[in-house]
Order: C-alpha cells, then structure tokens, then sequence
C-alpha cells in the first residue's frame, strides 16, 4: 500500500514538472534567441515522460489519426535525401524541424489530457500575448508616432515582425472564444481588451497577408458560431462592409508596401505585392515541368534549384504550400495537406459531437487556429520554429482530447 501511494505521489510529480516544462515553453516560444531553452524544455519533458512510462508498465504512446500522414511524410523527406541539393541541410532540418514537431506533438498529446491542465496552457498562452502586445504598442511609438509609416514594422520580443503578426494570428481564436467561454462579465470585459491590443498589435506589425488571415478567422467565427441565420449573415456582411472600408481608406504605401500596379513580366516590381505574385507564378511554371523531382528538405534548396533573375534573388517563395512542393515534390505537398486535414478533422469531430463545453470551445478555437495559421503562411514562409512548435503544441492538446485517454 506505501508503495502504491509513493508511486502516485510520484507520477503526480513528473506530471506537473511536465506540465511546467510546457506552460515554460508557451512563454519564450514568442520571445527572440531562446532556442537553446526551448530545447532544455522540450527534452526535459521528454525524460520525465519516460521516466513516467517506466512507472507505469502498462502506459504507451496513444494511436492517433496523424500517425500514417506523418509516416507518409517522412517518407517524402527520405526520398528527397537522394536529390537533395544540399544534403547537409535537409539532414540538419530533418532533425531539427520535423523531428521535433513530432517529438513535442505526441509527448503533448500522451502527458497533458486533463481539462484543468489544458485551461493552465491557454491562460498562459493569453498572457504571454498580453505582455507581447504591450511590449509591441511602446515598440512601435518608440520609434514613430505615424501609424501609416511601413517604415518601422514592430515584432514585439519576436525575431521579425512577420512571424510576430503569425503569433497573434495563432493566439486570437483562443482569446476570442475564451470570451465566449467565460460568463463573467469582469472576465469578458479583460478578454475584449485584450483582443482589441492584440489586433492593434497586429496592424502595427504592417502585415498584410496575416489581416488577411484574421478576416478569414473572424468569417468561419461568425458562420460556425453564430446559429441564429440572419444574424450569422449580419455579421458576415458586417466583416465585409468593414474591410470593403479600411481597404477603401488605407494609404497606398500600407496597401501595396510600394508603388501602385501590378505586372507580372515586370523584372523591377514597383511593389510586394507584385514581388510575391511574380515569384509565384515563375515557381509554379518551373514546378510543372518537373513537378515530382524533390530539390531537398530544407529552405537553401530552393535558391540553389532556383538561382535566377526571374526569382528576384528570394532564398524562397514566401509561400508554405508552394516551398514544400520544391523541396518535396508534389507528393511532399500532398502528404503536408494530408497532416492538416487530419488535424482539421480531429478539431472539428470534437466540436461536432456532444461533450463538455471547454472541450468543444477548445477544439474549435484549434481549428480556426490551423486555418488562420496555414492562410497567413500563404504570404510567407512561418511554418517553421517558434510558430510551428506553438502550432503543434496545441494540435496534440486538441488530439490528446480526441484519443483515448492513456492507461497511465
């Protein structure tokens, strides 16, 4: 009987040093030049959850619905190893991309199941943002008062302004429907305020492709969210009316990042806008011809198969789906879209099915998350380091809720 309660207490243990190891990672994940801890966080998880598994003889890795999208990827990056124009590189991304998104998704999903311990991570997570958001405000003002000066785009403690807007993107699902979570009204008034700094945060940042994803977030909110019909129209047509407005109303230079115009032959864009349709269009030629020849696992290898003037001197096309078709092939392409199906499925069976109300929110929040994110990774390429981690960090709470609970 001692021994019994002395291994409880010790499992209670590992899993709160665990959960700390996560709850620690949420915080510096957004914060520039933390790699080295965010490693120290990770793999401490991943001692303690083995010394939990040896605890318990009984306790294994759960199966999931992503397992066989995730072989057939890795099984894409194999094969590009024997083209790959640079192999050094897509062994050093293999093992430190992919292999840790895995590595973090299924401890996720195999230590934190409970739904106290998933609140604690979105508290956390809405915190951070709130410290990110502020920083980003005194950032920004710090350097010019005009807020249509594309000049100074803040990124908060991030390592870019980009992949800042990216974090917001990922957070406010979570902010928007703990809003609609939470009943009391003090609580409902801080979650409103919030959300009004991190999208003011947001546009500081001057990036277009992520307010294209936060108009997309707001329209699903709406649609799925909203049961009354016409209301539901209502406020669809309202986000349209309001954008129609701000698009109608914005400075050129914060519209188009450059001059007015858009020609595609051009070999001096006037803009970014016509910068990244001009390298979109000559990489999805270059593609057709070729389209299951793999340049390699990694980002370098789309400079070294597309060195040419043609391609603007960029070491990529700022474009998720597009960068794995060249260093993948289309097959690489299709196995990625095969993961985010499976994780959209996932979140969506939850939401769907009768279960406990922060699970459905939960869920939900997951799966505009996962549309937002890959919307905004259609204008550049994020979906790497900090922003993946946070991405599949959440993707393995919301499975770790679909499987079955473990037997530890």
């Amino acid at each position: 009987m001692t021994d019994l309660f002395l291994k409880e207490n010790k499992i209670k243990y590992i899993d709160k040093v665990i959960e700390f190891c996560f709850m620690g990672l949420l915080i510096i994940l957004p914060i520039a030049h933390t790699t080295t801890i965010r490693a120290i966080f990770i793999w401490l998880a991943v001692l303690l959850w083995l010394a939990r598994t040896f605890s318990n003889n009984d306790c294994g890795l759960r199966k999931t619905p992503l397992d066989i999208p995730f072989l057939l990827f890795l099984i894409t990056i194999i094969i590009s190893l024997f083209t790959s124009l640079k192999f050094s590189t897509s062994i050093r991304e293999l093992r430190g991309e992919f292999i840790t998104y895995m590595l973090l998704f299924y401890m996720v999903t195999n230590s934190i199941n409970k739904e106290d311990r998933i609140q604690k991570l979105v508290v956390v997570l809405l915190a951070g943002s709130f410290f990110m958001a502020v920083y980003a405000i005194i950032d920004y003002f710090s350097h010019t008062s005009n807020l249509f000066d594309i000049a100074y785009r803040t990124g908060s403690l991030h390592q870019g302004y980009e992949a800042y807007a990216q974090y917001i993107i990922m957070v406010i699902p979570f902010n928007i429907l703990a809003f609609y979570y939470r009943g009391a009204l003090t609580d409902r008034i801080l979650l409103a305020l919030l959300l009004v700094l991190n999208i003011f945060a947001l546009y500081l940042t001057h990036t277009r492709g992520a307010f294209v994803a936060l108009y997309l977030e707001f329209t699903l909110l709406a649609v799925i969210v909203i049961k009354n019909n016409i209301r539901r129209f209502g406020a669809v047509a309202g986000l349209i009316l309001i954008t129609m407005l701000l698009v109608y109303s914005m400075p050129q230079k914060v519209l188009w990042h450059g001059g007015k115009g858009l020609d595609l032959e051009t070999s001096n864009p006037r803009n970014t806008v016509e910068t990244r349709l001009i390298v979109w269009k000559n990489t999805v030629e270059k593609l057709v011809e070729d389209p299951f020849s793999p340049a390699g696992y990694g980002e370098v290898n789309f400079q070294r198969r597309f060195p040419g003037k043609e391609f603007l001197g960029f070491t990529q096309a700022h474009n998720t789906f597009i960068n794995t078709a060249v260093q993948l092939g289309v097959q690489g392409l299709i196995a990625l879209l095969l993961i985010i199906y499976s994780v959209l499925n996932i979140c969506w069976s939850i939401w769907k099915k009768e279960g406990a109300r922060f699970q459905k929110f939960f869920a939900l929040s997951v799966f505009i998350m996962t549309i937002g994110f890959f919307t905004a990774n259609q204008f550049a390429e994020f979906y790497k380091d900090d922003t993946a981690l946070l991405f599949w960090l959440f993707a393995g709470l919301c499975t770790s809720i679909y499987t079955e609970p473990s037997k530890c």
